[in-house]
């Protein structure tokens, strides 16, 4: 999908050329020719529909994967054995996504190791789109097939055009064969075709255009008859497989550091010096480790546990360093980790990859049309972790209500992806203001004790950005979404978003519903009645998160739940809690009135529930009672009930305040036509009162304000 980088970056344009005939060779050796060149590959579609898998997942610039390869496939002077899969037309030897406007082959920066079938602007959302991908696995043979898959559009539904190409990979003789069956329609972007090896400077683009390729067209590589000898030794990643960054409560436990380096060519490496640095962003020294590693024999790698351990500082951000010395090729010998200290003693504790929302706003991303978004990945340095804000730097705002929607998901997807929404905020665009920290309370309990969470800022529509990090070191914890489909940002490896998170430290959460204030144990009920409880902190620390009361009547009743909104409940003590929604009897009989308290994090269920024995007068079996008028209301003094008619069943009167609290009864046993009960109300305070009169199986009711 075209997007629109806006500010400092600027676009990467591709001139058109034409197909040759063949080329190469590369500085490793490989060439290609075409099924045009007298001696090359004879065009042969491989079918494989029918008998291999069709992978979804797909939708605008994502990837899936990684799926087996069958095998170890010789690649330039290495091997690999799986591959992740681009819905750009491209597969890789390691995650990355690759979108318009397409690099220039070979390109040392971006994403590199990878083989393009059309690495095109393809799509496969929009209704109705025909896009399928397949794959084969063989004795010798691995097959990646995009079947009728069409280009991006701006223009509904979102695509247009179809192609139908596939990439094939034969172990035996370690060819690369791509095959284009059909191709129509116009890309938005620049065409792509080629191979780039595991560093970014070697490798092969038969073709870079905008025009499509021939029908029934293919384009074969070969490997090298006597390839380059390559001594290297490459530098993979620190601490984490994904070399992403990570928080350390500062001043806390030394952190131990690894790394982990590869034998990553092709001839047995003798001991190599490995090196780790741990610096601040000035470059100035923090820790200092050297290691001499055993020999690697081709394709081994050894992770390495550092001796001198790391004391993380107050609040800073650091970059770890790990880095070869004694190989021939220099490209892979470094790799670098950014490690952000934190000050966990604080309440509120902000994690952000840029530098507590302080690094210079160097660029930003908008989505065309106003839908898409864009993530980070966030894993707390301490446990229970509560999630209180997300926080953003915005460079532009919506032309609607809301500039974007504040979403936190849970790490507990496929192999630690994005899963449960775990809430959701709609901003809006009155309470942002540009190229400042804008902060989002969240709307739901959020606290985990293990894992991270993933932050989204989901565009609200045409005209909302978000600033973008250029400022080294980067998280690599940067993501791209569109339609709920997220990929590793296109840019992750240089770019971060000016999005964060605040959290506290949680501690054990206890809170119940120690006593129903209103109405009584064994009380009669026959008109609606205002429901209050004691809501207790039986926990250690201060309580007001997120926590629902309750009531039912009987075991059949429809709860009524509402939220405690109030101050935060001292360890002990507890708050009356008046609910707004009255209890009106359905029915007569001696039942049972429940008060709890409902919170997601209460760690002790047994004290969280109080019940009571009613009698019930059911509202639906009594009878309206006319004839009773009440004045003058409002009322200052005295209030008088006026009776027209006789009641021989005489009259209760019962006066409540809002809270529920019977104030006032009276039983008359006789009731003569047009008589008078007087009432005083001198002594009750100002506010709104609520009366029931009952004669035998008729009921009247009403409000009395008193100024």
């Amino acid at each position: 999908m075209k997007r629109f980088l806006l500010l400092l970056i600027i676009a990467c344009s591709f001139s058109t050329s034409s197909f040759s005939l063949q080329g190469g060779p590369d500085a490793f050796g490989y060439t290609w020719m075409d099924s045009n060149e007298p001696g090359g590959p004879a065009y042969n579609w491989f079918d494989i529909t029918l008998i291999g898998s069709q992978l979804s997942g797909f939708g605008d610039d994502n990837f899936i994967g990684p799926k087996p390869l069958g095998g170890p496939f010789t690649y330039y002077w290495y091997t690999v054995d799986k591959c992740w899969i681009g819905s750009n037309g491209y597969i890789s030897f390691g995650p990355g996504n690759i979108a318009a406007n397409f690099p220039a082959i070979p390109n040392p920066s971006g994403v590199n190791n990878y083989i393009t079938g059309l690495m095109a602007d393809l799509m496969f959302l929009g209704t109705g789109n025909p896009g399928k991908v397949y794959y084969y696995v063989g004795v010798d043979t691995f097959c990646m097939a995009w079947v009728n898959v069409p280009f991006w559009s701006p223009n509904p539904p979102g695509y247009t055009g179809s192609c139908t190409f596939e990439i094939l990979l034969v172990r035996s003789d370690s060819s690369i064969t791509i095959n284009f069956q059909n191709c129509n329609g116009v890309s938005q972007s620049n065409i792509s075709v080629g191979i780039e090896n595991s560093i970014g400077n070697m490798g092969l683009q038969p073709m870079t255009s905008f025009v499509s390729p021939l029908m029934n067209y293919t384009i074969k590589y070969y490997y090298p008859n006597n390839p380059l000898s390559v001594s290297d030794a490459g530098a993979e990643w620190n601490n984490i497989s994904t070399n992403g960054g990570m928080f350390l409560p500062a001043l806390g436990s030394p952190f131990t550091v690894t790394s982990n380096v590869k034998n990553t060519g092709n001839v047995a490496l003798s001991p190599v010096t490995v090196g780790s640095r741990v610096r601040y962003v000035n470059n100035s020294l923090i820790l200092a480790n050297n290691v001499v590693t055993g020999p690697l024999a081709i394709g081994q790698d050894t992770t390495i546990t550092h001796s001198n351990l790391l004391n993380p500082p107050l609040a800073s951000t650091m970059k770890c360093v790990t880095t070869v010395y004694g190989d021939t090729i220099s490209a892979n010998d470094s790799i670098v980790q950014e490690l952000v200290s934190v000050d966990t003693t604080q309440i509120n504790i902000r994690l952000t990859w840029t530098n507590n929302h302080m690094n210079v706003v160097q660029g930003n991303i908008s989505w065309n049309g106003g839908a898409g978004g864009v993530g980070q990945y966030f894993k707390p340095p301490t446990y229970p972790a509560r999630i209180v804000n997300t926080s953003f730097i915005m460079t532009g705002t919506s032309t609607g209500q809301y500039t974007c929607y504040a979403k936190i998901y849970d790490d507990d997807g496929p192999s630690g992806a994005p899963g449960t929404l775990l809430d959701s905020v709609a901003v809006l665009t009155t309470s942002v203001i540009t190229y400042a920290v804008t902060v989002v309370p969240v709307s739901s309990n959020i606290v985990i004790g293990s894992g991270g969470v993933y932050v989204l800022w989901d565009m609200g529509g045409t005209g909302a950005g978000i600033g973008e990090d250029w400022t080294a070191p980067i998280s690599r914890h940067a993501y791209e979404v569109f339609a709920n489909i997220w990929s590793n940002y296109r840019e992750y490896q240089t770019r971060d978003f000016f999005i964060g998170i605040d959290y506290q430290k949680a501690i054990p959460e206890d809170v119940g519903v120690s006593k129903i204030q209103n109405p009584l144990n064994n009380a009669t009920i026959s008109t609606p009645t205002t429901i209050s409880c004691w809501v207790k902190n039986f926990g250690t620390a201060p309580d007001n998160y997120f926590i629902d009361v309750n009531y039912k009547l009987g075991l059949s009743g429809v709860p009524t739940t509402e939220p405690y909104t109030g101050a935060p409940i001292p360890p002990g003590d507890s708050v009356l809690f008046t609910f707004a929604q009255q209890l009106t009897p359905p029915y007569t009989a001696l039942d049972q009135l429940c008060c709890w308290t409902s919170k997601s994090t209460d760690v002790q269920f047994n004290n969280d529930t109080t019940c009571i024995n009613l009698t019930l007068i059911g509202m639906n079996e009594l009878v309206q009672l006319n004839g009773v008028n009440v004045f003058p209301n409002p009322v200052t003094d005295i209030v008088t009930f006026n009776f027209e008619n006789a009641l021989d069943e005489g009259a209760q009167i019962r006066i409540h305040d809002m809270m529920g609290r019977l104030v006032y009864e009276q039983s008359i046993s006789l009731i003569t036509q047009d008589s008078n009960v007087k009432i005083s109300f001198s002594d009750l305070a100002s506010g709104i009162y609520s009366y029931t009169v009952l004669s035998g199986q008729k009921i009247t009711s009403g409000k009395i304000s008193k100024g």
